[in-house]
């Protein structure tokens, strides 16, 4: 490839097939980048920032980049007990670890490579939670030496990281663009996951959504904290609070947006003086969680505001016929 008989420097560059394929400097080699979806995506000129992808070229930058205090390294490395541990099978805890976030997603993505760690398969079926839901940890490897834009999964069992396996190369470095400024805060996302145990295979599948929409959305307070996830958690109470939300949905059929979680008293019926969790909109009540919902979210919400956050979650309001405008969160 060339242009007006000059040389092209090495790098990624349209194939002509709508892929982006590397060029060495003197002739195509068999890496290839498929096309990504357009939407937002870390700005490649300051991860600070996100910047607006068309599906061919960058477009405007969202915002101007504010400084980031972050005290893990630029480009956090593995220890090498962490390598022995991923390669052995062994439990371990990322060196570089601050927190944990909820990515979002309703998706199935294959994870691959499981037949290679083995070990760490067997010890995550034996502690199998009833109906083979875990948590799985994306972590980017920039600094792997087999592929610079892979993405390891680790099972998150008993507060130790188990490595099963790694996304698609032809996936992977979509996925690490989003994720590696989160790791290089020290966040690790997390997303449920599907273990599946055939009669000769085993299989993990993350629920997980387009590299675009992985990200917890942006929230109304900076002390917020975002609790996602795929299960439709019903709110009960709506009937009393039909003003709020039909002002918050005006003429449209269906809004997605984010809820503020508090706590609140039952007032009548079977549980009437026990604790609920409160579902808040743009500050005005609409309703709360059921009694067993609020009894498996309860911790969670608890420490949240206990170390001085705002705890939120996506939910969705939609007409529901003579039930009027109903409320559900998707939770963990």
């Amino acid at each position: 490839m060339s242009s007006n008989g000059a040389s092209i420097p090495a790098g990624w560059y349209d194939d002509g097939s709508g892929n982006r394929r590397w060029w060495d400097g003197s002739t195509w080699t068999d890496h290839v980048q498929q096309s990504v979806a357009a939407g937002w995506y870390p700005d490649p000129d300051d991860s600070r920032r996100r910047r607006w992808w068309d599906g061919i070229a960058w477009g405007a930058v969202e915002s101007v980049p504010t400084p980031v205090v972050s005290t893990a390294p630029a480009t956090p490395a593995a220890s090498r007990r962490e390598k022995r541990a991923v390669q052995r099978g062994d439990g371990f805890v990322p060196s570089t670890l601050v927190e944990y976030f909820d990515l979002r997603g309703y998706g199935d993505v294959e994870v691959v490579g499981e037949a290679y760690h083995d070990r760490a398969m067997e010890i995550v079926g034996r502690g199998l939670p009833e109906g083979g839901h875990v948590i799985a940890v994306l972590v980017p490897e920039p600094e792997n030496s087999h592929d610079r834009n892979a993405v390891r999964i680790d099972v998150l069992l008993e507060s130790m990281h188990y490595t099963v396996g790694y996304l698609s190369r032809d996936i992977a470095a979509s996925y690490q663009a989003v994720l590696l400024p989160e790791l290089q805060r020290g966040r690790y996302g997390m997303v449920r996951a599907d273990y599946w145990r055939g009669h000769s295979t085993t299989q993990v599948y993350l629920r997980l959504g387009d590299p675009g929409s992985i990200l917890p959305p942006k929230l109304p307070v900076e002390n917020g904290v975002f609790i996602g996830g795929i299960r439709s958690v019903t709110v009960t109470g709506e009937e009393d609070h039909q003003d709020v939300l039909n002002a918050a949905i005006g003429r449209n059929e269906v809004l997605v947006d984010v809820f503020s979680l508090g706590f609140c008293d039952i007032v009548k019926g079977k549980y009437a003086g026990a604790r609920a969790i409160e579902v808040v909109y743009a500050g005005q009540r609409v309703g709360q969680l059921t009694r067993a919902m609020s009894e498996r979210y309860e911790p969670r919400v608890t420490r949240i505001i206990d170390e001085g956050g705002m705890a939120f979650s996506e939910g969705v309001v939609q007409r529901s016929g003579d039930r009027g405008l109903q409320v559900e969160l998707m939770m963990p």
